[in-house]
This record gives structure tokens, C-alpha cells and sequence, in this order.
């Protein structure tokens, strides 16, 4: 991950990281453990989307999402990251991959990789989700539940 993003989430977590310590003085240490692991994973910074929220998207959506943002990132930290396991990241790498929406090269001994434009732009799905943020974007507002039936 970026700098910007390792600060950030360092930021978002020392606070509560630091509470929950001192919050936790008559716990046991595998008590505290718990409750840091829970803190850790509820945080933006390290984990793609919040608890309790619906996915809307698929891993190698979101692996494309994360290497267009973090063209560094390491097959691990997708899978923390995203919160499925590294052969996960792997077969969804090798779909996006054969589908030539990215592009590995290897710099240093490290993979990079880079998403392919042209193919990005013209993948439907890219097409129809575009079409369908414009399309609220010009609403100016999402409509209500009552509104949309």
C-alpha cells in the first residue's frame, strides 16, 4: 500500500488501537487480542469494505480497483486487503490477466501491475456502471424508496 494509505490507516488506528488498551487493563491478553483484531479489521485503511455492508462487486472487481489505485501491492496484502485468500487473488490475477484488463511486469523481482486502458474503457460492465453513476450524478440526488416504486 501507498504511503498515503499506511498513514491514514495508522492514523485511524492509533486512537482507538491506544482506548481499547487502556479500556482493557483487567483483560486477558487474548481478550485484548480479540478486541485489537476486531478494531484492526473494522478499519478502511486495512480492510475493502466495512462490516455489515452489502458487496456489490466481485474479487477481481475489486483487485481491479485496488491495482488501479496501488499498482505495487503484493498478492498478501490484496488478500488481506480484500479479505479472501491469496489463491483467490491468484485465479482472479490470471482471469484479469487473460481478459487483458491488466498488464504484470516485473520490476526489481516484484510484480507490477498496471491496468490495460483500452480494454478497461471498453469492457461492458465498466461501460454500464459508468452510465448508471452519470445517470445519478444527474439526478443531483438518489430518489427514496417511495419515490423509486
Amino acid at each position: 500500500m501507498s504511503k498515503k494509505v499506511q498513514n491514514s490507516a495508522n492514523q485511524q488506528l492509533a486512537v482507538p488501537i491506544e482506548l481499547l488498551i487502556k479500556e482493557s487493563l483487567d483483560v486477558s491478553p487474548e481478550e485484548l487480542a480479540r478486541r485489537i483484531v476486531n478494531a484492526v479489521a473494522n478499519t478502511s485503511g486495512i480492510s475493502y469494505k466495512p462490516a455489515n455492508q452489502i458487496s456489490l462487486l466481485t474479487a477481481p472487481a475489486k483487485i481491479l480497483i485496488t491495482i488501479i489505485r496501488e499498482p505495487k501491492i503484493t498478492i498478501r496484502a490484496l488478500a488481506i486487503y480484500i479479505g479472501i485468500s491469496e489463491a483467490a487473488v491468484i485465479k482472479s490475477l490470471k482471469m484479469l490477466l487473460d481478459n487483458n484488463l491488466i498488464a504484470k511486469t516485473k520490476v526489481k523481482g516484484k510484480n507490477n501491475y498496471t491496468v490495460v486502458k483500452e480494454s478497461f474503457e471498453k469492457h461492458s460492465d465498466i461501460i454500464h456502471l459508468l452510465n448508471a453513476t452519470q445517470i445519478v450524478f444527474d439526478m443531483g440526488q438518489l430518489m427514496s424508496d417511495e419515490e423509486a416504486f
